[in-house]
């Protein structure tokens, strides 16, 4: 019973931190044959979503990002480079 009151009284701190849009910060992954480092910042308005892909030189901006919140299905278009600075379409879909 004590162990149970104890995990119970970890979690509830860690489940009321949530704050904010959930698909909102820094998400990082590989992508390609080379698995190039992929960064993309995200940021909501309350409106609108932005954000960049790779910041730093080269960098991009995410296009035609929508979630549909009722399965937390998230889709965008992302402007990458592989290691050798080649441009290449990347298209970003998957779930929160």
């Amino acid at each position: 019973m004590k162990k149970r009151q104890q995990v119970f009284n970890f979690s509830l701190p860690i489940a009321l931190a949530q704050e904010g849009h959930p698909l909102v910060g820094t998400w990082q992954g590989n992508w390609g044959e080379d698995n190039s480092l992929l960064t993309v910042i995200i940021n909501w308005d309350g409106e609108h979503f932005s954000g960049i892909v790779n910041p730093g030189p080269g960098s991009g901006e995410p296009q035609n990002i929508t979630l549909d919140s009722s399965k937390w299905w998230v889709e965008m278009s992302l402007p990458v480079t592989d290691a050798n600075l080649n441009s290449a379409p990347f298209t970003l879909k998957g779930s929160l």
